[in-house]
């Protein structure tokens, strides 16, 4: 009896410690820099809104928010980096949507985008695509579009930023939902923009904040937004949702994830910082300025979102008659 009541009490009181030790550990984090991967290139409203993140949440940490661009294959260059990296909780991917459509775009992918990664975070959304014509093109609605693409089969094309691209899918589902025959041209990044406000190619879908300057000064046209619902910085453009075309409900959306088995503690600081700093105004007037706006969604909510997402991008990529490269 007396040996049993003894190893009762070591076992308690290294299970004490153990749990004191796990509070020690967790109290202690971070005691190193944090590393935000973001897989595009640098300058993008992406590595602007990380760096903004990061700076905000570092006095809170302690440490600071290392910001890393490593861009390449529609994000999957960093995306792959931040799986092979310890699950130590000082390794974060900042994500995009294209998290949830590469798994349906690529044959294969050097990582599984569910099994080795742990959701963090949403973090925004921006207000969508813009349909963009050059600014001689001889439509200023998109009824009037639709009309001289059906008359005119093959005639015009649309710019984009590589298959596979969220630019390359809505237009790809803009021709399937209208019934009609335009030419995909793949650039690299949104550089297609300035050769539509050139009226080097007739069409294309540009991110708000790439396309509102051009609109506003009268370099191109916009004929339909894919985001639910207006942006305050284009709110004379319609919807496409508006205009009938309910499928055309695509809008871009940022995140942060951690490699596979990071501990739940450390998620969960890194989470509650980054609510912090989405709900300040200061948050809310500079994601404006990127055609973005704060929105939070925790670790659980995020994983939820997530999986439904995965179902979308999938529908989508269906509906078009994609084939994984």
């Amino acid at each position: 009896m007396a040996t049993r009541g003894i190893a009762a009490r070591i076992a308690a009181s290294l299970c004490a410690l153990s749990i004191a030790t796990m509070a020690a550990a967790a109290q202690d984090y971070p005691n190193k820099p944090v590393h935000f991967i973001v897989p595009f290139s640098a300058g993008s409203s992406p590595d602007g809104f990380a760096r903004f993140l990061g700076d905000k949440m570092q006095p809170s940490l302690g440490q600071p928010v290392v910001v890393e661009m490593k861009p390449g294959a529609n994000s999957i260059v960093g995306t792959a980096y931040v799986a092979s990296q310890p699950a130590d909780g000082y390794t974060f991917l900042f994500g995009s949507f294209s998290h949830t459509s590469n798994p349906f775009i690529k044959a294969k992918l050097p990582y599984d985008s569910i099994n080795d990664f742990v959701p963090v975070a949403m973090v925004g959304r921006t207000a969508g695509l813009v349909f963009i014509t050059r600014p001689d093109f001889p439509a200023n609605t998109l009824e009037e579009f639709v009309k001289l693409a059906k008359a005119n089969p093959g005639k015009y094309a649309y710019g984009h930023a590589g298959v596979g691209n969220v630019a390359h899918i809505a237009g790809e589902l803009f021709k399937k939902m209208a019934g009609i025959q335009i030419t995909g041209v793949p650039y690299t990044g949104s550089n297609f923009g300035a050769d539509v406000a050139g009226g080097n190619i007739d069409t294309g879908m540009l991110a708000v904040v790439a396309a509102q300057s051009l609109i506003q000064a009268g370099k191109m046209k916009a004929l339909a937004l894919t985001g639910p619902k207006r942006t305050s910085s284009l709110p004379n453009v319609p919807t496409f949702q508006e205009l009938g075309y309910k499928e055309m409900d695509l809008v871009g959306w940022f995140g942060l994830w951690a490699p596979a088995k990071t501990p739940r503690d450390r998620i969960e600081r890194i989470a509650a910082e980054a609510k912090k700093v989405l709900d300040t105004p200061e948050a809310a007037t500079y994601l404006d300025r990127l055609g973005m706006e704060p929105s939070y969604l925790a670790p659980k909510a995020f994983s939820d979102y997530v999986a439904e997402d995965m179902v979308r991008q999938k529908k989508f990529l269906d509906m078009i008659g994609f084939v994984p490269q």
